[in-house]
């Protein structure tokens, strides 16, 4: 079973956030989907939206993506859920309503019961840090908000789950609540 811990992180945010990852473990961060099976760095991952994996080297010394075959011509690559990984939803912009809104991120991982110990206490302490460094979010939304986007958020900045919701009377009320 996989546990997840949602956020809003804005690029700061998410910048002390892979810094607090990276520097105590090897950690190489990653797409989790492409067109080739091999293993690269991203060059700028507090700027990508796609999602992403954290990969410590020291839980899995070799990582390579497994073809995944779409439709009868349409191929691409993954990395599998059922390693020691954690996958890395990145927050991104949008609008709603209006305003200027980001949607909420994760850090997910997979099975527990399945992996070696170190991966869930890897897990934990990056909950942990989460949990110690960002506020907990509205009501009705949850999740945490990084300081850089809490300063966002309250100059007028709407935070929603990690989809857009629908202009519903619902919704609106909801958001329209959190300020």
């Amino acid at each position: 079973m996989g546990r997840q811990i949602q956020f809003h992180a804005l690029p700061d945010d998410m910048g002390m956030f892979l810094s607090f990852v990276q520097q105590r473990n090897e950690v190489v961060v990653a797409l989790r989907d492409a067109n080739a099976p091999d293993i690269e760095p991203i060059t700028s991952p507090i700027s990508e939206t796609r999602t992403m994996v954290l990969w410590k080297v020291g839980l899995l010394p070799t990582l390579r993506r497994r073809r995944i075959q779409q439709t009868s011509s349409k191929t691409y690559f993954r990395v599998p859920g059922s390693l020691p990984i954690l996958e890395l939803t990145p927050c991104r912009s949008a609008t709603w309503d209006g305003k200027s809104a980001l949607l909420q991120g994760r850090v997910y991982g997979f099975d527990f019961a399945a992996n070696s110990t170190s991966y869930g206490q890897w897990y934990s302490s990056i909950q942990r840090w989460i949990r110690a460094k960002f506020s907990r979010g509205p009501h009705g939304i949850g999740g945490y908000v990084g300081p850089v986007a809490l300063d966002w958020f309250h100059s007028g900045g709407v935070l929603l789950p990690m989809f857009e919701p629908a202009m519903t009377p619902e919704w609106k009320a909801l958001i329209a609540s959190q300020h």
